[in-house]
């Protein structure tokens, strides 16, 4: 019985031990978990307040650094899509606030991250990368299997996008790209146009502004598009004003309109627009900035 005890027993203690392993890893999980729980409130109360922040130095290294906190809990979350989505917009803003400016091949850098970011989301309902590089039918067919909860995705990624080309205009190769990522934004327009103050008919506007008439421009439509957008945002999202100014009234060599928009954007309040005085910010500085290139482009 003893001899048969002594034999059994380091059996016994690696079963123990196997347990009391399991049970340390199981509760570090439900740690790990929890952690997370409680992170990601924080996580989005620090994104808001950056949003709502008046001042562009400090929402500059709050952006910074929000965004490296982001891709640390990504880590633990990959599949997170409020994580996604606020890195998705977080980078854009980032981008085009700052190293637009800065850089304008940073600035591609960072809005291809942001298209990244929209399509890690988009992964999470089924959607396959590649499938951005197809045919515009079929883009469109694939699109249109998506929940509208995917759209904020769609719209990140077309949004970066456009800016991604805007930025690459000597590269007929990314021109090339238009037509998709018209066809994405359409299907956003026609779930939600109120989507981020109008983003989806300010995109049109941008576009429909910019371009030449041969290939597809018409100022009084693009017009109608920066109208609907002021419309919908009850005219306090002030970037309309600079994307008009910027893509429509240079495009027609209009610079008294232009300068009378610019000017508007300086002199209206920082809290016009509720919860988001970045945007507002962001957008009095692009207005200066426009306003000391006005020679450039009159």
């Amino acid at each position: 019985m003893n001899d048969m005890a002594q034999t059994n027993f380091p059996s016994c203690k690696k079963v123990l031990s196997f347990v009391v392993l399991l049970m340390v890893f199981l509760t570090g999980c439900s740690m790990t978990s929890l952690t997370m729980k409680a992170t990601k409130p924080l996580i989005r109360n620090a994104f808001l307040e950056v949003m709502d922040e008046p001042d562009l130095t400090i929402a500059r290294t709050a952006i910074e650094s929000d965004l490296k906190l982001l891709d640390g809990v990504l880590r633990e979350r990959p599949n997170d899509r409020e994580l996604l989505t606020m890195s998705a917009m977080g980078t854009f803003a980032y981008s085009y606030a700052y190293a637009d400016d800065d850089s304008s091949q940073r600035a591609k850098l960072l809005y291809q991250r942001s298209m990244e970011y929209a399509l890690r989301g988009l992964k999470t309902y089924g959607f396959e990368a590649s499938t951005m590089n197809a045919p515009v039918e079929k883009i469109e067919q694939e699109i249109a299997k998506l929940p509208t909860q995917a759209d904020p995705f769609l719209f990140w990624y077309s949004l970066s996008s456009a800016m991604n080309i805007m930025l690459s205009l000597d590269n007929p190769n990314r021109l090339a790209d238009l037509p998709r990522i018209e066809a994405i934004m359409k299907l956003v327009r026609s779930r939600d146009s109120t989507y981020f103050y109008g983003g989806a008919p300010l995109f049109f506007g941008v576009l429909t502004g910019f371009r030449p008439k041969v290939l597809g421009g018409d100022p009084v439509q693009a017009e109608r598009e920066f109208d609907q957008c002021r419309s919908i945002s009850d005219n306090k999202f002030l970037l309309e004003r600079v994307f008009r100014a910027r893509y429509l009234w240079v495009s027609v060599l209009d610079e008294t309109k232009f300068r009378t928009e610019l000017q508007y954007v300086i002199d209206a309040p920082d809290d016009i627009l509720p919860g988001n005085k970045l945007l507002t910010a962001i957008a009095k500085a692009k207005a200066k900035k426009y306003l000391s290139r006005a020679g450039d482009w009159f």
